[in-house]
């Protein structure tokens, strides 16, 4: 294995470069780690043309196989792309890429501006390109070259836990997935997938538009975008478009500027989920709502209702729902209500809460809360595979109690819970 780094990745003509490599031997059988330590090799720097311009020879690795070394790139250096390889004979190469590149101070700034918040997915926006020189005039005689890019969002916005820098967005998740429910698609919220997990809704950037049109006199351009083919291609995913406006002037000076504006097909996203896993008959209940744009803007004062719906299994397997309790709700500052209440008697329930802005379209968000108590659970739907903390987090010798469902049938009637002392290895299982 071998490794390089740079101090930066941009230099000009006889800057110094400070090189890094690292040297190991890894195997899953006989690793030896120190088979680069204490060995010569040499380091090529070459030009985008490869064209040989620095070599140093004899550099010698350090006891844990790294070696270090600064080089001064000419003043009549080639601009463009260089790459530095240091390597021992024939055996290992470390390879480092940077750029060499004149700096030129730029005479005028470009800016794109775009709405700010996201817009209503099948509209059309507008965006505005503005050249301007830095002593403040308009760039005039230029023409912009316009750039419109649309990629699908396949990971919408989702609430930030206490954790979450340390074991990732979403850990702290304790709502199970309910697509067996007739309406999952418009409630149903999943916590962001991990990075090594393949994004199946994921599609790939296309090109929406490519134009050039001339500065108006006071150097702007109105650039038109229209949503309504990504609602009719890709309708069921939410958009962001990437603007990038390209502007050359008479002097042939070409400047950049970029933007992006996403295209939601809700006004906001609402986000329900509760302390506790599942519930006991009386059990105390937090129901925490979370309402922000796709851009992460916090939704404060929408106003709603937070509905619990009691589930059973009509004829052909049909989900029905009673309502059995509600509460009047306005978001605060931070675009979070936070509910308490009893949880009710022995079933299968969901909690919806359904909030608007100035009277506007209603979002909805909701989540699965199983409560058990005295009664059969023999007709309440799961997954294939659920597992179901009683808690967000525990203390370290804190009784953990998981919770396992299925839609397979079981002694237990389709779910039992284990019982584990937290960082212990104490185990029991009980139905």
């Amino acid at each position: 294995m071998s490794y390089g780094i740079s101090d930066r990745p941009l230099y000009k003509p006889g800057d110094t470069v400070h090189l890094k490599f690292y040297l190991r031997n890894v195997g899953y059988f006989q690793p030896d780690e120190n088979k680069y330590a204490n060995r010569e090799g040499t380091l090529v720097l070459s030009n985008g043309r490869g064209e040989e311009v620095i070599k140093i020879d004899k550099l010698k690795t350090n006891a844990l196989g790294a070696v270090e070394s600064e080089v001064i790139i000419p003043k009549d250096a080639m601009l463009g792309r260089w790459s530095a390889i240091f390597q021992i004979g024939s055996e290992i190469a470390a390879i480092v890429s940077l750029s060499v590149e004149e700096y030129r101070k730029p005479e005028y700034e470009v800016q794109v501006d775009a709405p700010s918040e996201p817009v209503k997915l099948g509209e059309k926006f507008t965006a505005t390109v503005k050249a301007t020189y830095f002593h403040g005039a308009p760039v005039r005689n230029a023409n912009v070259e316009v750039i419109v890019k649309r990629s699908s969002i396949s990971d919408p916005w989702f609430p930030g836990g206490r954790w979450d820098w340390l074991y990732g967005r979403g850990s702290w998740w304790l709502c199970s997935e309910a697509s067996w429910h007739p309406t999952w698609s418009r409630w149903g919220c999943l916590p962001p997938n991990p990075p090594w997990w393949r994004r199946d809704r994921w599609t790939p950037e296309e090109l929406v538009l490519k134009t050039n049109v001339p500065i108006r006199a006071d150097g702007t351009a109105q650039i038109e975008i229209d949503t309504a083919p990504a609602k009719a291609t890709h309708g069921d995913l939410d958009a962001k478009y990437s603007i990038e406006a390209r502007v050359v002037d008479a002097s042939r000076r070409q400047e950049r500027g970029t933007g992006s504006v996403i295209a939601a097909r809700k006004p906001f996203e609402v986000v329900l989920w509760t302390d506790r896993g599942y519930a006991r008959t009386g059990q105390e209940i937090v129901a925490n709502i979370s309402a922000a744009t796709l851009a992460g803007k916090a939704v404060a004062g929408a106003k709603g209702k937070l509905t619990i719906l009691k589930l059973s299994i009509g004829e052909n397997g049909r989900v029905d729902e009673q309502e059995t309790q509600s509460f009047d709700i306005t978001t605060d500052a931070g675009g979070m209500v936070r509910q308490r209440f009893a949880a009710p008697a022995n079933g299968q329930y969901r909690l919806a809460a359904s909030l608007s802005l100035d009277d506007g379209a209603a979002t909805e968000g909701a989540a699965i809360l199983n409560v058990h108590g005295d009664g059969d659970s023999k007709d309440w739907k799961f997954g294939p595979l659920e597992l179901v903390a009683d808690q967000e987090t525990y203390a370290p010798g804190e009784t953990l109690k998981l919770r396992v469902n299925s839609d397979q049938e079981t002694p237990a009637s389709g779910c039992f819970y284990i019982s584990l002392i937290h960082l212990g290895a104490k185990q029991s299982v009980s139905s």
